[in-house]
């Protein structure tokens, strides 16, 4: 349920501001007031998924570097296992469906 419209707020704008925006408010079919609480309510929601976005990216570099340190171990495991440990660890990788590096 939306809050009753009880508070004003005075905010100067430029002749060109007041325009643009009275213009874009006819356009879209609303009066000024609305319009611009409409861009307001916008622009918070727009900010919200960018912060979104920017918790997503870390998400994602944090998983790139993991997935480098995976990588890195693997090869360091690898360069120190006999073929035979090689053969072994392929064939439990097939059985699980992962296909593995070749030798």
């Amino acid at each position: 349920m939306d809050e009753p419209l009880s508070e004003l707020v005075r905010v100067r704008l430029s002749r060109n501001q007041y325009r643009t925006l009275s213009e874009a408010a006819a356009v879209s079919g609303q009066n000024l007031s609305n319009y611009i609480r409409r861009r307001l309510a916008a622009a918070d929601a727009l900010a919200e998924e960018l912060n979104l976005l920017r918790q997503a990216v870390n998400r994602l570099d944090q998983i790139s570097q993991a997935h480098a340190a995976a990588v890195e171990s693997a090869l360091l495991a690898r360069a120190h296992a006999r073929p035979e440990q090689i053969a072994i660890a392929h064939a439990a990788m097939k059985r699980l469906g992962i296909e593995s590096l070749p030798a």
